[in-house]
């Protein structure tokens, strides 16, 4: 298990050919200088392979490490789970630990061999753009519904607070997506029935910078099952495209938000696993 640092490891999947990684290129956007990093290449000492586990620890909060994991084969699996007991062995408190499996694969071959617990398992679909896929354009349904593009919060507070009276139960959501602007986001889509806000779709940047990733997309419970989240979707794919930036939904969890980014025009990539390991 060859240990490399985190940055070179971060170089090597973002001059990568295989655009699979673009993934863990984007999560790196989030990553700051208050934590500590590290890798190990897995299966091989060929960069080429990419097979990896990444962890990195906050210097304000030793409770918890993350792990970053890519593995494509049994061999890797393996590895990864040599580390990862290790990394249980010799940390002084218990810590919670989460993995973000690529593929699912990890997570299969722990459940099948019994050599790490989880809990907490969540599944998300991958999703990309293609320009092979034909997608609905907008229809006649739609005509009292409109769409404001925010740039560099250039939106009044009301306004917001519009929005949230609208969608109440998710205001630390639309507060925190909407002061990300210019920061971890470039862009908030507000959409309206008539002059009443009644829901949004917030993008992250991605540190690959030919992609744009959804982040959020959020209905007013009266308006859901209309088809306005893939209103949102589909606006936002073509706004990114006239960018000339390349669509993401990366994150889309359960059946409705995969419809949404089929219906939209993006094509399945990936599976993601993440799940709390039981120490």
């Amino acid at each position: 298990m060859k240990r490399i640092t985190y940055e070179r490891l971060r170089n090597i999947i973002i001059n990568s050919d295989n655009k699979l990684y673009f993934e863990f290129t984007n999560l790196l956007s989030a990553r700051s200088s208050e934590e500590e990093m590290f890798s190990y290449l897995l299966g091989s000492d060929d960069v080429a392979s990419i097979d990896y586990i990444s962890v990195s620890c906050s210097k304000l909060d030793t409770s918890c490490i993350s792990i970053d994991l890519f593995c494509s084969s049994y061999s890797s699996c393996n590895e990864a789970t040599v580390i990862i007991k290790d990394l249980i062995s010799e940390t002084p408190r218990k810590l919670l630990i989460t993995i973000y499996d690529y593929n699912g694969h990890f997570v299969s071959f722990c459940q099948e061999n019994g050599c790490i617990r989880f809990e907490n398992v969540v599944k998300s679909k991958s999703f990309v753009y293609s320009d092979n896929i034909e997608y609905d354009r907008l229809d006649s349904r739609y005509q009292s519904f409109s769409i404001h593009n925010v740039y560099n919060n250039q939106v009044a507070d009301g306004e917001i607070a519009r929005l949230i009276k609208a969608i109440p139960d998710w205001e630390r959501h639309i507060r925190m997506s909407y002061s990300s602007l210019d920061q971890c986001s470039d862009a908030f889509y507000i959409i309206y029935n008539g002059d009443q806000p009644i829901g949004y779709l917030s993008n992250m940047i991605c540190t690959v910078e030919e992609y744009r990733d959804v982040a959020l997309i959020l209905i007013a419970r009266d308006y859901r099952g209309k088809g306005l989240a893939t209103l949102l979707a589909k606006h936002y794919i073509d706004d990114t495209l006239k960018k000339n930036k390349i669509p993401l939904y990366t994150n889309a969890e359960g059946i409705e938000s995969e419809k949404v980014a089929q219906k939209a025009g993006l094509r399945y990539q990936y599976l993601r696993v993440s799940a709390d390991i039981i120490t």
